[in-house]
């Protein structure tokens, strides 16, 4: 019988192991500490870290796209902010946040419509806000 001991095989991260490179550890802990919950699973964090890498995946794929379109070779925060707002779903995912930046960036609208609806929303939106304005003078009367 030996009595020598098989050396131990280095940690391996959970990242790692579910394919990630977003830290599975942080997300954990992040969620332990929000008290969301009695208990977190331990496949909770690997769901979330997968979701949260998704999401930044695609920002990122999209603010690029932007950034080309601009001819620029590095993304700024404008082409985030773009990219934010061209799709409806992470435009309501990210309604409450706000981009600090200096710098004007177009609203999706402008991207998606043409020339001649814009005008007609314009249109449209003024008409109903004299309808508005002349409808509340008549309450005051």
């Amino acid at each position: 019988m030996s009595s020598a001991k098989q050396p131990k095989s280095a940690p391996v991260p959970k990242a790692k192991k579910a394919g990630l490179s977003l830290g599975v550890s942080r997300v954990e802990r992040c969620l332990r500490k929000s008290k969301i919950a009695k208990n977190v699973g331990s496949s909770a964090s690997i769901f979330a870290t997968a979701l949260i890498q998704e999401v930044v995946e695609d920002l990122l794929q999209r603010a690029g796209e932007h950034a080309q379109l601009k001819k620029s070779k590095r993304i700024a925060v404008t082409h985030l902010v773009s990219a934010v707002r061209s799709d409806p779903d992470t435009a309501m995912l990210l309604c409450n946040f706000g981009f600090g930046s200096a710098n004007d960036v177009p609203k999706a609208i402008e991207l998606i419509l043409d020339q001649n609806a814009q005008k007609a929303r314009k249109a449209k939106s003024k008409g109903a806000a004299k309808g508005a304005a002349s409808g509340a003078s008549d309450l005051i009367d």
